[in-house]
Parts: C-alpha cells; structure tokens; sequence
C-alpha cells in the first residue's frame, strides 16, 4: 500500500525492511529478533517491576508518615477550573458509553445558550436582507469568527468531584476526576517516584500544555495546577476520549523494536509524520526526551484519522543544563528507552520512511519570531520554583530555555541537513529520483544545507539584548539573599537603564544604522556595563532601595519574573528618590531662611552701630 502523500517517494514495497523477504535463512532471521527482542523485553519488565516493587514501598512509607503527623480526617474535595466554552460545546454534542454510564454521576449544566449567538446578531433580519451579498458574505464570515471567539474565550466554572483512584502504569499514584461537563481529569501528586515532595512535576505538566496550545491547539492536552486537601499540590490533565488500543498501532513496541516493525506499521506511523513532527516541536523546546513510544496517546479523530497527542512532560527541562541535549541528534538518549523521534528519524535518513520536513516552516518561524517576554512567561512558575531551589542554576536555566526558542530555526536547518544527506547516500543506488527530490526541495546549492526554517540573526541590538537578559537574570537570582542580594539589585537596574539607553538610541533618526550599532555595542560592553555597576554604588537612592529590598519592602518572591520585579524596584526608587527630593528641598529650604535670618541680623547690627 502507498500514500497519494509519498506517491513521489520511496514505496512501502521498496523498504528494506525483513518482512519483504521471504528465503528460509531470512525467516529464522526474523525469528532470531523476535526471541532478542523478547529477551530483552522479559528482563526490562523484571527490572521494571523490582524498581516500581521498591518505588512502592517507599511511597506507602512516606504516605503513611505523611498521614501520621496529619492526623486529619480527609474528606474528597471539588476543585473549581475554568475551561473555554467552546469544549463543554462540544463534548454535550458527543454521545458514547461513557458518557451514558457516566450520566447517573454527572448532570451537564453548561450549554452554548441562545443569548451568546444573539450577542453577535443584526438588530433585526431586515437589516440582513439589506445587505449586497458581498456584504453579507462578509457578515456571515464575521459573525462566525466572533462567535467562534467568545466560544473559545469565554470562561465557565466547572466542578470537580467523584474522585477515585486509578491505574495507567508510571510510578506516581494518579485519580481520576469527573467534571460537571462529562469531562474526566486525571490528577497526580507532586511528588518523586519514591513517594517525597517534588514540585516541579506539576508546573512542567502546565507549561507543557500551554507549549502544546502554542504549537498546535487543536491536539494539545489541556492542563492546569490545583490543591487538594488529601495529596496537597497535584497537576490536573484532561484524559482523552476515543483513544485507540494497541491492537491499532503501538508506539511503544514500535520506538523499542523498530526492526520487527511490519509495513502496516511503518505506513501508521508514517500517516503520523506530520503529527511526530509537530510533537517534536514541543518536546525539543520543552527540552523533553521522555519521549518513548507509552508517552503518546493516540485516539480515533472525527474524520476517523489517527491523532497524536504527547503526554507526560515532567521529565521537560530535566536535563537543560546537559551538553548533549543542546543538539539535536538521532542518538542522545538520557531515559532507559529510546525515544520515538529517534527511531523515527533515523529511519528517515536510512531511507526506511517518508517525512515531510517542510510541514513544520510556518510554526517555527512564528515560534523563532515571537517576542522573547512573552514566550518566557509561559514558564514564570517553573522558573521562580528554580530561583528559589537552586539559584546558581536559573540564569543559565532561563538563558537555555530562550535560546532554544531563539535558535529552533538554526538548528533545524542544521539537523535536517545533516539527515537529508544521509538520506542520499543511503538510497542514491536504488532510488536515484528520491535524490533529485531531495536536492530540489531541501538542498540548497551552496553547501548542500537546508535552508527551510527562518535563522534568527544575531544583530548588534539582539546581542546587546542578550547580554542584558543575561544580565537581568543574573541579578533576579541574587537579589534579595544575603550575601549577593546588594549586587543582584544594583545588575537589574543597570540592566533596565541599557535597555532604556538602546531605546532611545534605536529611535534617534539622526544617526544611521551602523552608527546605532557602534553605539550599543559600546554601551553594552563588558568594560562599560563594570563601569557602571561601580559608578551605581555611589548613588545615596540605590543604596536606600537595596536596603529596601533586603528588608522585603520590595520582595523578590512576591513577584512572577524578573520583568515584574524590574518595574516593582523602579517604583520603589521613584518614591525613595521623591523623598530624597523633598527633605533636600525642605532644607534647601530651611537653609534659605537661616540665611535671610543671618542676613537680617547683621544689617539690624549694622544699622544700630551706625546710630
């Protein structure tokens, strides 16, 4: 079988897979993986179970040292979120067991009501039928965008209840959770796989869905952080509907034994290229490589096409600072299991699957153009959990996770290359016209490299910038401590006065542009920011605001990123300085009338000798 998709490329048929051969000698071949393959598999599950034995133990230790100094009787609690109205739309549209086994528990009370469409109404349908039909096209466009937005944007309360326990495999104790809306969330506790408290799991799993929604809304997995009174912190995640069983395709099998993989599978996962790709996205970003085959969901979409959907992105950022996950490659695998992308890749560059590397273009340019504040927030939990964890770990750990976003077209070009040039050696005997293919849409003629994904250029102003974000950060994680906290207030707001300074400089139209990048280079060099910095130590309201900052007047954890401290600092130096301005103006003041006394005096002794 083969794709109208990949009719252009290297057939099912073609592959050199061992499921196309057919002599005795390759079947006892055949047989020979299979028995390998289940060896291996027989001594990962011993030792999968021996570890989740011990992992259990030590949960029920700490869990019942947990309920011990408690003591406290727990009853189950209902957790308020808030979902789009355009989901709760949906899902009362649905009609499957579930939801009629479900129904004697859950009574549905949100619904799409009339007076949200009529919001977006003419006054009256003789206004309608005025209209040119251009127009009313234009209006019918328009009224469906806007009530696809206030689906989408309006929020509603859900509640939480009926909680029970289940059990999906993973080492942390889950439960399911049903919603008012008949949707199901699955919440898991905030700890380590031996059972003690670990924050990070819970933040991560949010800003993996928000990565998600950023990438592909549509398909993301949607998340959110809550409390409850029997597990404390806990991260919520949306369990998804009409997933496929491992009968239909298993990714797990497939990303530990690709080579007993058949050509029914190879041509699922292959249906799935785009989505693994898109997938990619998020997990590289996210610095995730969890990434085997169990970590994806696959469910049974409305068109009856497979939709992929990545889960469990706790493991994100786990190895941020590690030298070899700062490049893409086909062989780092930090986990016990390889992961999906991995195989997926490699066997790309073998020749042994179709990808459509150019499907990705559009979100990672949009992603690599995307304003650096704004992406950076998505992790403002995680980040402040870092600050106050490890400060010595979160400069590099925000500077990291930017320039990941910041260099994704960069090193996708760089990736893919290095793949595509596989891929021609591997197949230029046997499929000549797959190599002209490639040549044509991937290679440029220069250097044989792939130029598909927009580089962000490393101006003048954009290397400024980054020494100020560095700079910024840098201070954010002392400021505040006792032994660092004077020089980390005086970094930030040297770091706020460069960033004002290349304002001002960018907008003058005076001077050109090469002259506004000899300017910020000078300004935002290593000699001139350490001039600074000195020069900063002598200013009377700094000193004040330090002082201020260090008795938690302006505390560092009250706010959510560097950005909102910057301005909280900002704030406070404007009312120290406007103090320091009065009390000078009141004794410039009170020195005035001493003078004038002084002055007054001597003429009164003046005139009284001249008498």
């Amino acid at each position: 079988m083969e794709s109208n998709k990949y009719s252009n490329r290297i057939s099912l048929s073609g592959r050199k897979s061992i499921f196309n051969l057919g002599s005795p000698e390759q079947e006892n071949m055949i047989k020979e993986l299979q028995k390998s393959a289940e060896k291996a598999d027989s001594k990962d599950e011993l030792k999968s179970n021996l570890r989740h034995k011990f992992y259990d133990f030590s949960k029920s230790i700490v869990t019942s040292l947990k309920k011990w100094f408690s003591r406290s009787s727990v009853e189950p609690e209902k957790k308020m979120v808030s979902v789009p109205l355009s989901s709760i739309n949906r899902i009362n549209l649905e009609d499957n067991e579930r939801m009629k086994i479900d129904s004697e528990i859950i009574n549905t009370r949100n619904t799409v009501t009339e007076s949200t469409m009529s919001s977006f109404s003419l006054k009256s349908d003789q206004d309608y039928q005025e209209l040119s039909d251009e127009s009313r096209a234009s209006y019918d466009t328009a009224l469906k965008s806007n009530i696809s937005h206030a689906l989408n944007h309006k929020m509603v309360n859900i509640e939480l209840g009926n909680r029970h326990d289940v059990h999906l495999g993973g080492t942390k104790p889950m439960k399911e959770y049903y919603g008012q809306d008949k949707s199901r969330w699955l919440s898991k506790q905030a700890v380590n796989c031996l059972g003690y408290y670990k924050k990070e799991g819970v933040l991560l799993t949010v800003a993996g869905a928000n990565m998600q929604k950023l990438v592909d809304s549509a398909t993301a997995v949607d998340a959110f952080s809550g409390r409850t009174d029997e597990d404390g912190e806990v991260s919520f995640q949306r369990r998804l509907d009409n997933v496929v069983g491992k009968s239909v395709i298993d990714l797990f099998k497939f990303s530990r034994h690709p080579e007993l993989a058949d050509n029914d599978t190879f041509a699922k996962v292959e249906e799935m290229g785009d989505q693994i790709l898109r997938e990619h996205i998020t997990d590289w970003l996210m610095c995730n490589f969890d990434t085997k085959g169990e970590n994806f969901i696959v469910t049974r979409g409305s068109d009856d096409k497979l939709v992929l959907h990545g889960i469990d992105k706790e493991a994100g950022f786990n190895k941020i600072l590690s030298p070899g996950a700062q490049h893409m490659s086909t062989t780092y695998k930090p986990h016990a299991n390889n992961t999906l992308y991995n195989v997926v890749f490699d066997k790309f560059a073998k020749g042994e699957m179709n990808l459509d590397l150019t499907v990705m273009k559009d979100k990672v340019n949009e992603i690599v153009n995307m304003d650096d504040d704004r992406y950076m927030s998505m992790f403002d939990d995680y980040l402040s959990h870092i600050r106050e964890k490890d400060p010595s770990k979160y400069t590099q750990t925000y500077m990291n996770i930017l320039n990941r976003k910041n260099n994704l077209g960069a090193e996708y070009n760089r990736f893919f290359t290095e793949l595509v040039n596989e891929r021609i050696e591997n197949v230029k005997n046997d499929y000549p016209e797959e190599v002209d293919r490639l040549n044509e849409l991937y290679l440029s003629n220069e250097g044989k490299k792939v130029g598909i994904f927009e580089e962000k250029q490393l101006s003048a102003v954009e290397l400024a910038k980054n020494r100020i974000t560095q700079l910024r950060e840098d201070g954010f994680s002392k400021a505040g401590r006792f032994f660092s906290g004077d020089e980390g207030v005086r970094e930030m707001l040297v770091a706020a006065r460069l960033e004002k300074e290349i304002q001002n400089i960018s907008s003058d139209k005076t001077i050109t542009a090469e002259q506004k990048d000899t300017k910020i280079k000078e300004i935002t060099s290593v000699g001139k920011i350490g001039e600074m910095l000195q020069n900063i130590k002598k200013n009377d309201t700094v000193k004040d605001l330090v002082k201020a900052v260090g008795k938690k007047e302006v505390n560092p954890a009250a706010y959510k990123n560097s950005r909102a401290f910057t301005d909280g600092m900002l704030k406070k130096y404007a009312q120290l300085n406007a103090v320091k301005q009065k009390s000078a103006k009141n004794e410039k003041t009170v020195q005035n009338t001493r003078t004038k006394g002084t002055e007054t005096r001597a003429r009164q002794s003046t005139v009284r000798g001249a008498i």
